[in-house]
């Protein structure tokens, strides 16, 4: 199992109890049972291997196995974006299509002017 379980409160070593939306997760979508192993993080930073020790009804106990440390240059490191526009059928679309391509291939913009020039005429 791999997923991701955040805890408002902070995580120390030993046991922590999950709650509320994350229990629930863990509970009812993902099916967990004991001895399953979780990846837990909170506000600190850190992520936290842990196993499933108890199971009830609306929450879980977890025993903290393992702090790691996350990096911060590659949490905050940007995705790039992929958008795939329909086929213009119009003018203006055709315009504005141009654009997008000529800012995403790093194109001067100026090149574009035409197109401000029809948009404003159309």
């Amino acid at each position: 199992m791999s997923e991701r379980f955040y805890s408002p409160h902070p995580i120390t070593a030993g046991c922590m109890m999950l709650d509320g939306p994350e229990a629930h997760h863990l509970l009812h979508v993902m099916r967990a049972s004991v001895g399953d192993e979780v990846t837990l993080f909170d506000d600190s930073g850190a992520e936290f291997k842990a196993t499933v020790e108890t199971l009830r009804r609306t929450d879980a106990e977890l025993r903290i196995i393992e702090r790691r440390e996350i990096d911060a240059r590659s949490a905050n490191r940007r995705s790039d974006l992929t958008s795939a526009p329909p086929r213009p059928q119009t003018l203006q679309m055709t315009c504005v299509y141009r654009k997008l391509k000529l800012g995403r291939s790093g194109g001067e913009v100026r090149q574009g002017m035409a197109c401000d020039l029809m948009l404003q005429i159309g």
